[in-house]
């Protein structure tokens, strides 16, 4: 009887933490219909352009297809088959569900944990709750898992595939390195960056269990780990992904950082607890600084400084690191140990590429996606070092015992919740705005569909219309960047917004810049609106000069 109860109230704490995750990802759906993400757009474009020609579009068919976005349009395609609805509603509800289930793998993590240190049914339950709490709403991960993007898919299936190698381990059941390869065949077909953050991980994982408990399984691991490596290269060298060229140009420093981070492992494994405590805590201090840094300087050229707004809610979330950081030298000696560590550190391996390759754009971009990664071994390591803390204080004085029993669960929840907005930031504290809405794109459907002349927007516009539509006289965001930083209007038709004069125009990944309302205003006057959308105070128009208009912008 005991032992149902106790399974009806992990079900219940799994539809909590996944209803939750929904929810928070359904949230640009109050503001918008839309994908919350441009990129998004992609997607939907090429799903919609399948379901019109009946057959999934090849890379050299489709302006937009590459051979890592296969698994995420054939998905939204067969949801549009079933559902009857377009992939551009879709697209937003999917990515919800599939961003929704990593904290359920949390929620397990800390279960099978609490279970292997003997605690009490309640406080195994309460602690593996924390922590799919927390993963479902922290900011930064709900920053990279409320988007429509493939990623979100890659950050499924990187920890499955990990938890799937590591129990093969632990049980010797093959049906657990089954799923396992299943995952790893459709894995670079879903996403390029997660394929080779998987690769990594796997390759630490089997790495760590060697040094473990070395046995014919582990041999059998370290050939599935190679299999793949070859696997993924052949697959890649077809049709290089975008991006793909920050690991390829820079194939010893790859080799080298994973080896210092396998070293790293083996270390942990052997260091006391404090010397641990001490490395892990620099590396995570170490990233906040370069983020503070970065507001005095940005240290990527031609990238947004660190905004003041965004350094602030970013901070709590070193209460995070913190506990993450004492806890971690007792959970590396847990039989979870080894996926757990490997969870934590082995994305560190591209944070370190990115951090010492060059101090370019791409590099930049590479950091900001593998930090993500970290996320949920980070929150396992911090919602157990919550409740080790029980263990420790029972003859201390009463309200330090209260502090840490009721305090700290508390005191992580409030870290997750007031780091909510940095998930839907716009221009307001990012260089980067991921609502689309109506106004917006009407516009952009009327400048793609209509005009027959080139025209021009900021970064955000030209961003939807380039990957939804495509037309061909779409020139991107650099006459109205020139026309912003001091150059005349553009001699072109310009799709132009009210915020321009308040946030400013988006010119990702530079900052926005704005322009003067009276400016903004003349140029209107002196020119010849075409198309108006949205409410009177913030208007998206497309704008046209007046006289004949010929050639480019």
């Amino acid at each position: 009887m005991r032992d149902e109860r106790l399974w009806s109230q992990y079900t219940l704490a799994v539809f909590c933490v996944f209803a939750l995750g929904v929810a928070i990802r359904l949230v640009p759906l109050y503001w918008t219909p839309y994908p919350f993400n441009p990129d998004g757009f992609v997607f939907a474009g090429i799903a919609r352009d399948t379901l019109a020609s009946g057959s999934v579009p090849q890379p050299s068919d489709h302006r937009r297809m590459e051979v890592n976005r296969y698994v995420f349009v054939v998905l939204l395609v067969v949801l549009s088959r079933i559902t009857g609805l377009a992939p551009l509603w879709l697209a937003q509800p999917v990515i919800a569900v599939v961003g929704a289930v990593p904290p359920i793998i949390a929620l397990l993590l800390v279960r099978n944990l609490g279970l292997e240190f003997g605690w009490p049914p309640r406080r195994t339950l309460v602690a593996a709750t924390l922590a799919g709490f927390v993963l479902a709403i922290e900011g930064l991960y709900l920053r990279r898992t409320v988007t429509v993007s493939y990623e979100v898919l890659g950050l499924l299936l990187v920890p499955v595939v990990l938890l799937c190698v590591h129990r093969f381990f632990e049980t010797s059941r093959r049906a657990w390195v089954g799923v396992a390869g299943i995952l790893l065949l459709v894995l670079p077909a879903t996403h390029h960056f997660s394929t080779v953050i998987a690769a990594v991980s796997l390759t630490v994982l089997v790495a760590v269990w060697i040094n473990r408990r070395p046995s014919w399984l582990t041999l059998g691991g370290l050939g599935i780990t190679v299999g793949f490596w070859l696997y993924l290269l052949v697959y890649y060298a077809q049709s290089p992904p975008g991006h793909s060229d920050v690991i390829t140009t820079n194939p010893a420093l790859v080799i080298a950082w994973l080896i210092a981070i396998i070293a790293l492992a083996h270390w942990f494994r052997t260091a006391t607890p404090w010397l641990t405590r001490g490395a892990i805590g620099c590396i995570g201090f170490f990233g906040f600084g370069v983020l503070s840094l970065n507001a005095i300087r940005p240290i990527f050229p031609g990238t947004s400084p660190t905004p003041s707004s965004l350094l602030i809610l970013v901070a709590p979330l070193m209460v995070l690191a913190v506990l993450a950081t004492w806890g971690l030298p007792i959970m590396i000696r847990s039989k979870e140990g080894p996926l757990v560590l490997t969870l934590l550190i082995a994305p560190l391996t591209f944070i370190g590429l990115g951090l010492t390759a060059g101090l370019s754009l791409q590099y930049d971009f590479l950091v900001m996606r593998t930090q993500t990664f970290v996320h949920l071994g980070t929150v396992v390591i911090a919602a157990m070092a919550v409740f080790v803390l029980y263990d420790r204080v029972p003859d201390r004085p009463l309200p330090l015992t209260m502090t840490v029993k009721v305090g700290l669960p508390i005191l992580l929840i409030l870290v997750a919740v007031v780091t909510v907005p940095i998930a839907f930031a716009g221009l307001e504290m990012l260089s980067y705005q991921g609502t689309t809405t109506e106004a917006e794109f009407s516009a952009v459907t009327f400048a793609s569909t209509t005009m027959e002349t080139s025209w021009s927007g900021d970064d955000h516009i030209t961003r939807i219309e380039s990957n939804y539509y495509g037309s061909d006289y779409n020139m991107g965001p650099h006459p109205v960047y020139e026309w912003l930083q001091g150059g005349d209007p553009p001699p072109c038709p310009v799709v132009a917004q009210d915020s321009w004069t308040t946030l400013g125009a988006q010119l990702y990944p530079a900052p926005p810049e704005d322009l003067d309302e009276q400016t903004y205003a003349d140029w209107q006057e002196t020119n010849n609106a075409i198309y108006v959308s949205g409410e009177s105070d913030d208007q998206t128009v497309i704008v046209v000069p007046t006289g004949k208009v010929e050639g480019d912008c």
